[in-house]
Parts: structure tokens; sequence; C-alpha cells
């Protein structure tokens, strides 16, 4: 079942401020790892308690295609489906990568 867009927007409504700022806090280290070249994995970033795995798992998503794309690669819905079967149909995500190319 497709992820609708009204979905998404209620799990993002649903979080508080310290939340988003964990999230941020999170996706920067992420990023940063990315940018000193050492390939982190997401799957090693979902480990926090207080957030919606579905929200922090599509922001470093978004992380990782960019920086990929920055590096000449060309990552795809089905690369992150692969590890992560819970995104499948997730529409949101799919046109929030097709924005980055």
């Amino acid at each position: 079942m497709a992820k609708k867009e009204s979905e998404h927007r209620r799990d993002v409504h649903s979080m508080t401020p310290e939340q988003f700022g964990e999230i941020d806090r999170i996706a920067a280290e992420f990023d940063g790892k990315n940018k000193n070249g050492e390939s982190p994995r997401i799957r090693d970033f979902l480990q926090s308690d207080i957030l919606d795995r579905r929200v922090l798992l599509r922001e470093l998503v978004l992380c990782d295609a960019s920086h990929r794309y920055t590096q000449g690669q060309e990552p795809s819905m089905d690369d992150y489906t692969a590890q992560f079967p819970e995104l499948e149909g997730d529409t949101v995500l799919l046109d929030e990568l097709k924005t980055l190319r």
C-alpha cells in the first residue's frame, strides 16, 4: 500500500520540537561522516528511542541520496527498499528523491 502524503504529514505533525532537533542532530552527524569519507550506514543511525523511525529514516535516506548524487552515483528507491522494506510504496519519499537529481 502506498504511503500517502496525509500519513506522512501525520507522522511529522505528531512530533515535538525536541524530536525535530534530535533528527537534525542525527542527520548532521550522518552527513558529517559522509563528507569525511566514512560511508556511514543508515541502519546505525536509527537507534533513537525518542523518534518516529519512519521520519528519521526518510531524513537519513535523503541525506544519503544527496551525498551519493554529489559523488556521481545514481541511488534509487530500490536501493533503499532493499535495506528497509518499510519504505516500499512511500510515494512521498520517492517524490523527494526525484527532486534531488
